[in-house]
């Protein structure tokens, strides 16, 4: 009845909804159709608004076009010029007439013949650079771009041939047949940053006499060009869709049959393209080519037309017919509801007194209160017993008094008690397990007023649970016979499944819905009993595709379909149980292989109840399998790739068995040793290796293998093997012993390696190194001849410039001939490493770290640059940090052949601009300074390609330039090879036609902390300076260097400029002391503006003046020594910081002018009443020879050659005191001379010295061994020169050899007399305090080596160390320290075993040469002051690198 009344009551709901729903769903559809026909209306509306929109803005160019047309024609075709063309472009301003034009321009039609004749003339009309350029070559007449106006950045253009692309082309031709103007297909003009500009180009034809005539033909004939503009697509439809129609606009060329090209679309605001809702597509023809303009509505536009939503409607016609529904339902449901109340009540009385538990009721203090049937049956005591007593009496045991109290006092606070299980005492005595729910209950306040007990008799579980754990262990195996039994247990029993916690157990009836779902089941799959209880069968617990393949095997088998949950329970059914691995799956997607038993259930009359599967989660044992599997996998991956890499690697792999003495070869021994293959299966032994063992190998070898074999000794011998053939192997073998556990051998595996290949190849490259040998050494023969060539012609420059300082000579031509010197010693200081150039691939270029001067440096630098600079308008500048320290510690005369080389590249390169050399501190430590040095220059630049390969020797950036500039490409992989062995890496970026930066970062002690700037007179006084200068770079680099000296300056860019600066600046009270002027500038020059400074009429003095210029240094010089120069002094550029000072500093101490002529230093006539024969082949070396010993007093007669030295030597009446003898001669050399002289007996003690380029000691000991006295090297150190003819004529005696055992000297005889180490140094006291400054730690650096040397008992490199002292030492004067340090050399190098010894193993000379160098150090800074500044110059590292 009751649920008739439902089934009813919701069958009118549902009506009432569904009729509800159709009327609304009705009506939203009609409502669609209408929406969609109102926005199809309009975007066909806006679409042709649009395309109207595009024509009109197309016909606006045509306008333009006409007047270009009519400017060409008025002024004649052949007559319009540019600037005609130019003054017509100015009547309009383009830009905002037609927008989206990039100008008007002229095309004209050129043939192949008049070609020439209109490039000619176009370069006559204003562009001198016309060229023709094409997309690519083609026949017939040109169509060239003559003039666009305005032109703005678009000369290149100029000269394009369109008719060189087709499309262009055709456009063209289509304009001259039709007359009337066309439209090329969309192009890209150019590439803006990021997307390609759509363009094209709107052609309008122009004929002969501007008449159209009336036929195809004729007007093709009749062309002489076209007016064209080149529109950019985006700037012409600019703002064509305004933002508010919300639609999406694409414009496409359709001409071409399937081609169409999309050249236009509106983009959004935010840049990402909403999706449209509706299309509109449009085509028109358009100046001669086909559009397609294709309206897209967005949503928004949709929205604009105030549709009525169908959305809308349908969702308030579903809510309307829900609440009708709702209505309707409540009214029937209320009334049902107080029925159900009633009926509900009565059935819950029904229930508690009908249940089998035990439900009691009792009082907070445990009197019973209610006691139902359940209670009776299960405790024995009738209602009419238990109501008024208290439960403990009747029921708890003894022993558990306590636990009944326990519950009480929890139920009073309100807690509930959950199956807990517990034993309880009938009123026979006897005890029954029970399984306990206990719950308080409340009044309508919430109050506990009492207790409700629910006792469920668990007897039989408990029972069945010690079953079902004795039956766990077995399961599997006793399934299938105890079926029957589970099945009893099962159903009587069912809760006792529970403690199956790690079995998943599930039971289900015949049609496969679970019945039973233990505890074990939850914990596997996550799914809790009463989620599928009754609700699910056990198929959804599987993977799907696994039921259907074992469905599709079972129907085959069963010739029937078996599938879904049959599949699980048809084979059980017939056979009882079936056992298989499944996959389960969990509840949250996760699979878990198990191992499932499935039996079915059955009565005790045999008939089917259902079925019963048992599962195991077998995950452990499928990855034991799994790592099995992979083990096993690896390892035969293992053994196939050792046999194929023992294949590819040619190998011979055997194993020897030493029980039975059998050999197991592969196929590469057989062929090694020549046995045949059949002795694989038939005996192969030991003899068979034996005996193809090389006789004269075999004994030893066994040997060694024996002794592997008894564990003393490794089996790794190289032998030769014997072939049947005669052929003989070598063979390189290895072996390993396998042994048991006591150690005894078992087996031997070894390998073989036939290396006769490679021992052939071993004795080709022998032979090969051999003639490589020798071709080292025809090479150095060759260097050796090519370094007395160069040195022969080195020795007169350098004799030469010597000489030319002897003779009076004025302040330019002494400043000349000293750099000129300068320049001639660095070049002779690399010559050796320049010619070596072998040296530098084979690494062994070392550096030579020194004290060195910064800026010295860097004048001597300038020096090199001004002799390469010539007459080029090119300003070489400096660029100096001045917190650099003033001495460094590096090797100098390296640095400044990098920084010669890549300041000498640039100022090559560069014709005209500036080439600027910087040097900045990036980071400074305690002891060392991070240092930049950087080249830059305005030159050629080089290309990216070029710069791939700028670092390879001869190498530079194409032919053309080593044509154009010279060089050999050497010099920059020099340098980078340099700065890489000074621990940096040369870096270079460049531009063609903009310059080039070459830079490199490295690091360098400190020799001494102070700033550069330190060392520069006048630092931190108050100055002002004036800087004039119109190069705004030299301006802002001079500028600077003035503000580090700590003066105040400002800058102006002319002399006019200049001038006037002054007289403000007096008229202000605020003179400038020193004006840096400038010599050229383009609007007055400083000689004219320092004139005009020293005229002005001011009560105070004005400023003096100091010149600054990058050329024209001899005029200035001729001025300033006219007399009345308007300046003080002047600077060449590049200009140091300490030039600067100087110069200040000059300025302010009025020095006098230079005199007119400086005499060169008085010589003393050291070689007087000597007669010399001097032995040359070259002129000039003899001219500088005669006169160098001229100007010491000597005779001197010459010789042009071998034979006739020979000659004047034994026929003369006067003897010669000594002869100078070359060696490289053309008749005979100078050590056939030697020997010819020394045949004579008279002349056998005549000393005859060898003057030759070669320097190395195999030279002079070839010039000793044939008769010669000693060995001077070219180009000759006059110094040197008159020692060596004074000792061996006799005038003065050699050194004194010093004893080891010898006292130190008295301090009086510590350092040279003062006058003679002033002659070592021609007189330059400068000089000498710049190498004192740094020989005490040079000094100290070489004796720290020395107790290393002496400890590892490394005579020859203590010995190597002291002759480094002994030069230095002897350099600067200490002579005491000099003549020690070489007696110590000499015990070494030549003394018996017993004076070595006694060097090496008793070293108190150590402390001795310490103190010595202490105490000479300290005599000589008395000797010549502190007066060191660090201002001499040094050697200047140069070559011909380029």
């Amino acid at each position: 009845m009751k649920r008739t009344r439902l089934y009813a009551l919701n069958g009118r709901v549902t009506l009432l909804l569904a009729l509800g729903l159709v009327a609304t769903i009705v009506g939203c559809l009609i409502l669609q159709n209408i929406n969609e026909q109102r926005t199809h209306e309009a975007l066909a509306a806006t679409a042709e608004r649009a395309m109207q929109s595009v024509v009109s803005r197309l016909q606006l160019y045509q306008f333009g076009l006409r007047g270009t047309r009519g400017a060409i024609i008025t002024a004649g075709e052949e007559s319009m010029t540019r600037e005609t063309f130019h003054r017509f472009s100015q009547m309009r301003d383009v830009s905002k007439e037609f927008p989206g034009a990039r100008g008007f321009g002229f095309i004209r039609r050129v043939s192949p013949q008049d070609l020439d004749e209109f490039v000619r003339r176009a370069r006559a009309d204003g562009v001198p650079d016309f060229s023709i350029h094409q997309f690519a070559p083609h026949e017939g007449d040109l169509y060239v771009i003559q003039y666009l106006e305005p032109n703005t950045d678009r000369s290149a253009v100029f000269g394009l041939d369109i008719a060189s692309e087709a499309d262009r082309a055709e456009a063209a031709r289509k304009a001259a047949r039709t007359g009337m103007a066309q439209i090329t297909a969309p192009i890209t003009l150019e590439r803006s940053v990021g997307k390609e500009e759509q363009s094209f180009l709107i052609l309008l034809p122009i004929y002969k006499n501007g008449i159209v005539l009336p036929t195809e033909a004729e007007r093709e004939a009749a062309i002489v060009g076209w007016g064209y503009t080149p529109l950019v697509i985006e700037n012409v439809l600019d703002g064509l869709v305004p933002p508010g129609e919300a639609v999406n606009l694409r414009l496409k060329d359709i001409s071409v049959p399937g081609g169409a090209e999309q050249f236009y679309q509106t983009t959004s605001e935010s840049g990402v393209q909403p999706t449209g809702v509706m299309t509109y597509t449009l085509e028109r023809d358009v100046f001669g080519r086909r559009w397609q303009v294709e309206l897209e509505a967005l949503p928004l536009f949709v929205e604009h037309l105030h549709l009525v939503s169908p959305t809308v409607v349908f969702f308030l016609g579903v809510l309307a017919s829900l609440l009708v529904a709702a209505l309707a339902a409540i009214a029937g449901v209320s009334s049902q509801r107080r029925l159900q109340v009633i009926a509900e009540q009565a059935r819950l009385a029904l229930i508690v007194e009908g249940s089998a538990d035990a439900i009691i009721g009792k009082t907070l203090q445990g009197v019973v209160t209610s006691w139902n049937s359940g209670a009776q049956n299960l405790l024995g005591y009738t209602a009419e017993e238990a109501v008024g007593q208290p439960l403990v009496n009747l029921i708890v045991p003894p022993e558990l008094a306590a636990e009944e109290l326990n519950i009480l006092a929890r139920i009073a606070l309100g807690e509930s008690i959950t199956n807990f299980d517990t034993l309880r005492r009938r009123k026979d005595g006897r005890s029954v397990s029970v399984s306990v729910n206990v719950s308080p209950i409340r009044d309508e306040s919430g109050r506990v007023i009492g207790v409700s007990k629910i006792l469920r008799d668990i007897t039989a579980q408990k029972a069945a649970e010690a079953r079902i754990l004795e039956l766990n262990s077995s399961l599997e195996v006793q399934v299938a016979t105890r079926t029957s039994e589970l099945r009893r247990i099962n159903l009587l029993f069912s809760s006792v499944l529970r403690s199956a916690s790690e079995v998943s157990i599930i039971a289900t009836d015949l049609d496969g819905m679970i019945s039973v779902f233990n505890e074990g089941a939850e914990h596997m799959l996550g799914y809790r009993a009463e989620e599928v209880l009754g609700k699910v069968t056990p198929a959804i617990l599987h993977v799907e595709q696994e039921l259907i393949d074992r469905g599709a095997a079972l129907s085959a088998e069963y010739a029937q379909v078996i599938e879904g949950f049959r599949v699980l329970a048809h084979k059980p059914e017939f056979e009882h149980s079936e056992t298989r691995e499944w996959t389960y799956v969990r509840k949250d997607g996760s699979h878990v292989p198990v191992s499932l038993v499935v039996t079915s259930l059955r009565d005790d009359e045999g008939q089917l109840t259902g079925y019963l599967g048992i599962a195991i989660d077998i995950t452990q044992r499928k990855a034991a399998e799994h790592g099995l599997e992979v083990s096993l996998q690896s390892a035969r991956v293992i053994r196939d790739q050792l046999l194929m890499a023992a294949d590819v690697a040619e190998l011979g792999i055997w194993t020897w068995t030493l029980a039975d003495d059998s050999l197991q070869w592969n196929d590469r021994m057989f062929e090694f040793y020549g046995q045949p293959l059949s002795l694989r299966d038939n005996g192969l032994s030991y003899a068979h290796w034996y005996e193809r063992v090389h006789p004269e190998d075999v004994d030893a070898v066994a040997a060694q293998l024996a002794a592997l074999v008894d564990g003393e000794g490794v089996y790794d011998p190289i032998f030769r093997v014997l072939g049947p053939d005669g052929r003989i192997r070598f063979i390189q073998a290895g072996a390993q012993v396998e042994r048991d556990a006591q150690g005894r051998a078992l087996r031997v595996t070894g390998i073989n390696r036939d290396i006769t290949a490679q021992r052939e190849l071993e004795s080709h490259l022998l032979q090969a190194k051999n003639q490589a040998d020798s071709a080292s050494a025809a090479k150095s023969f060759f260097l050796a001849n090519m370094s007395h060539e160069i040195r022969t012609p080195m020795n007169a420059v350098m004799g030469m410039l010597q000489l030319v300082q002897h003779t009076d000579l004025n302040a330019r031509q002494r400043d000349y001939v000293v750099k000129a010197q300068t320049a001639a010693k660095s070049l002779l200081g690399l010559l050796n490493d320049i010619l070596d150039y072998s040296k530098i691939e084979a690494g062994k270029l070392r550096l030579d770290p020194h004290p060195f001067e910064l800026e010295p440096l860097m004048r001597d630098l300038a020096v090199v640059l001004a002799g390469n600079q010539g007459r080029k308008e090119v300003e070489v500048m400096f660029d100096l940090d001045s917190d650099l320290p003033g001495s460094l510690v590096g090797d100098s005369l390296r640095l400044q052949q990098v920084l010669i080389n890549l300041a000498g590249n640039a100022l090559k390169f560069t014709q005209q601009g500036q080439v600027v050399v910087s040097i900045r501190q990036l980071k400074r430590s305690q002891d060392s300074v991070r240092i930049r040095i950087e080249v830059c220059d305005t030159g050629i630049g080089i290309s990216a390609e070029q710069l791939q390969r700028i670092f390879d020797g001869f190498t530079q950036a194409e032919a053309s330039t080593t044509r154009r500039f010279g060089g050999t490409g050497l010099g920059l992989v020099i340098c980078k090879r340099l700065v890489g062995l000074m621990g940096g890496e040369l870096l270079v970026e460049s531009e063609e036609g903009v310059g080039s930066r070459f830079w490199f970062d490295i690091s360098l002690e400190m020799a001494r902390n102070e700033p550069l700037r330190l060392s520069c007179p006048g630092v931190d006084s108050t100055m002002r300076l004036l800087v004039a200068d119109d190069n705004s770079m030299a301006c802002e680099l001079l500028l600077r260097t003035v503000r580090s000296l700590g003066w105040t300056a400002d800058t102006v860019s002319g002399g006019t400029l200049a001038v006037e600066s002054v007289r403000k600046a007096q008229q202000r009270g605020e003179p400038y002391d020193v004006v840096l002027m400038d010599w050229r500038m383009p609007d007055m020059d400083g000689l004219s503006a320092a004139r005009l400074i020293s005229l002005q009429e001011q009560a105070a003095p004005p400023p003096m003046v100091i010149m600054i210029t990058a050329y024209g240094r001899e005029v200035l010089a001729d001025v300033h020594h006219e007399g009345d120069a308007p300046f003080v002094g002047f600077l060449t550029k590049p200009v140091t910081p300490r030039q600067l000072a100087d110069a200040v500093q000059r300025a302010f101490s009025n020095n006098a002018p230079l005199p007119e002529a400086l005499p060169g230093p008085a010589r003393p006539r050291r070689l007087a009443g000597l007669r010399l024969l001097v032995v040359e082949d070259n002129a000039l070396n003899r001219q500088v020879a005669d006169e160098l010993l001229r100007g010491e007093g000597a005779q001197v007669s010459l010789a042009e050659g071998g034979l006739e030295g020979v000659s004047q030597v034994l026929s003369t009446s006067t003897p010669f005191d000594a002869v100078l003898m070359d060696i490289q001669m053309p008749d005979i050399d100078g050590m056939e001379a030697t020997r010819r002289i020394r045949r004579h007996p008279h002349f056998a003690l005549l000393p005859i010295l060898a003057m030759t380029a070669n320097a190395s000691n195999s030279d002079r000991e070839a010039c000793m061994a044939a008769g010669m006295n000693d060995h001077v090297s070219k180009p000759i150190d006059l110094e040197q020169l008159v020692q060596t003819l004074r000792v061996q004529t006799g005038r003065e005696a050699p050194q004194p050899l010093m004893m080891s055992a010898a006292q130190s000297p008295s301090t009086d005889s510590l350092i040279e007399a003062r006058h003679s180490i002033m002659g070592r140094f021609g007189g330059n006291l400068e000089l000498i305090c710049t190498v004192l400054y740094s020989f005490g730690a040079e000094l100290e650096k070489q004796l720290a080596l020395l107790p290393e040397h002496v400890q590892d008992r490394d005579g020859p490199a203590v010995a190597a160390v002291l002759h480094a002292i002994k030069g230095s030492a002897g350099t600067v004067g200490a002579q005491a320290l000099s003549l020690r340090a070489g007696a110590l050399e000499r015990e070494l190098l030549h003394g018996d075993a017993a004076a070595v010894a006694r060097v090496l193993e008793d070293p108190q000379w150590l402390p001795e040469l310490k103190e010595m160098l202490v105490r000479s150090v300290e005599q000589l800074k008395a000797t010549f002051g502190t007066g060191y500044r660090g201002e001499s110059t040094r050697e200047v590292a140069s070559g011909p690198f380029s």
